[in-house]
């Protein structure tokens, strides 16, 4: 299959997913998808999210989402979540769509650099990244503290 079927098919594809900043409205539901996805311990304010927070929609519903951390030289896309019952083919599209324009993004914003925490349970997405050019930068533990 030559590099252009390729491009068509996944352009096709990601007629599927649209990717978006989301709206301080659609705070409460990113927060949820958050939490249901175990990233976060609770009692945090989710009414502020622009335009640090993307959304993938499809079919008219918030599928996933992921946090721009904005910084320079290094910016960090973290906390990927999705909703209940996304399809992995929706998740894959989304996963590729959030990652792309949040690079982008982040290189708009003064970043030459961009790293993210993956979970170790998640050893198929680290895969995906190091598909996609992404290195090993270290190992631990994510860290947090309510501020």
């Amino acid at each position: 299959m030559t590099e252009a079927v390729v491009d068509l098919r996944l352009a096709r594809a990601l007629r599927r997913v649209q990717v978006r900043f989301a709206t301080d409205e659609e705070g409460p539901l990113v927060g949820e998808l958050v939490k249901a996805a175990g990233h976060v311990v609770g009692g945090c304010d989710w009414s502020r999210v622009y335009p640090h927070w993307l959304v993938a929609i499809s079919r008219g519903h918030i599928a996933g989402c992921l946090q721009i951390c904005y910084g320079i030289p290094v910016a960090r896309l973290e906390l990927l979540a999705f909703a209940l019952g996304t399809s992995f083919q929706v998740r894959c599209l989304a996963v590729k769509a959030l990652l792309s324009l949040g690079a982008l993004t982040a290189k708009k914003a003064g970043a030459s650099m961009v790293t993210g925490c993956v979970p170790a349970a998640q050893q198929h997405f680290k895969d995906l990244l190091k598909h996609e050019g992404c290195k090993v930068l270290y190992s631990g533990n994510m860290m947090g503290k309510a501020v």
